[in-house]
């Protein structure tokens, strides 16, 4: 497990990047129908992010989607892999 542990703390970085780049997707995506929904709504609008984190053995698996409620829309990111770094030294030799 420290092992695991340890190989997840060096993707961090990656994976926080990964991150940033899907919300900005989700919501760029969805800035339309959260300028319709403020007008619904007393000028306000609430977007719903989720991020999904999917581990294994070789990679970090990632993706969000962003929903807005009323009037109802739904974005979903590109997905990102994050290899980890023993396994590209081994594919590399």
């Amino acid at each position: 497990m420290k092992k695991w542990l340890d190989k997840q703390k060096d993707q961090e970085k990656h994976m926080l990047e990964a991150v940033n780049i899907q919300v900005r997707e989700v919501v760029e995506d969805l800035i339309p129908q959260i300028r319709l929904s403020a007008l619904e709504n007393e000028m306000m609008s609430d977007v719903r992010l989720n991020i999904h984190f999917e581990f294994n053995e070789e990679n970090t698996e990632i993706w969000s989607e962003g929903q807005v409620y009323f009037p109802p829309k739904q974005s979903v990111s590109t997905a990102f892999q994050i290899g980890y770094g023993a396994e590209k030294e081994k594919q590399d030799s």
